[in-house]
């Protein structure tokens, strides 16, 4: 599904990935580990050109370019560490994808919604409240929880559940794994993160030293 070909990083003469060789098939849940600095989150970036790169990243055996960039994009759900300000309700902030023009065919499905709030315990009486009022543990599922309505066959995370308790660490990695066709990438510390993930890929110091196939429950 994508390949990623000699994938270099380079930033002011400083080496943060080495001759990146990885294939991700339509379906892997794949949990990425590595100590603070490895090139985790530089990889997640450069998978959706968020980092310059040299090198080849292919997506259904197609080189993305310019021309197919916002295409390849588009099936692209991702989640970054920095939680985003906002200052209205959270009704209002799991609508915002919803006004971009990429996701303006889309439609906001209230089943659904109400299906995750209940999957990431949630009752509805939180969709009045302010977002900026919510807890670091909340805005994450909130999060998690916007991801998910757009139901985008790739997922890129990273650290998605660094501010949850175990019991919603559990509920949001088993939904965001939920799918057999769902492909994820998700940096974590956390060990649930494990128990349903097939692959599992460990860097240091920029390079990728194990690339195993996991026993969890996305190994079976």
């Amino acid at each position: 599904m994508i390949q990623l070909e000699h994938v270099n990083v380079i930033k002011k003469d400083t080496v943060i990935l080495t001759d990146i060789n990885l294939t991700i098939k339509k379906g892997d849940k794949i949990l990425i580990k590595g100590e603070s600095g490895s090139g985790k989150s530089t990889l997640i970036k450069s998978l959706l050109y968020f980092e310059h790169f040299q090198g080849r990243i292919l997506f259904r055996g197609e080189e993305i370019t310019r021309k197919n960039l916002c295409f390849y994009r588009r099936q692209s759900g991702y989640i970054g560490q920095t939680v985003p300000l906002f200052n209205e309700n959270v009704r209002d902030f799991l609508m915002i994808p919803y006004r971009f023009k990429s996701n303006r065919k889309l439609t906001f499905a209230h089943e659904w919604m109400m299906e995750l709030l209940k999957g990431l315990n949630f009752d509805e009486t939180v969709l009045d409240k302010n977002f900026s009022e919510l807890s670091s543990g909340e805005k994450q599922r909130m999060m998690i929880l916007q991801m998910l309505m757009l139901d985008k066959p790739i997922y890129l995370l990273d650290e998605v559940t660094s501010a949850l308790d175990k019991k919603n660490i559990k509920a949001a990695v088993s939904l965001i794994t939920k799918g057999k066709n769902r492909t994820i990438l998700s940096i974590s510390h956390n060990q649930e993160w494990e128990d349903y993930c097939n692959r599992v890929i460990e860097i240091d110091n920029g390079k990728i030293e194990k690339d195993s196939a996991n026993v969890g429950k996305g190994g079976n």
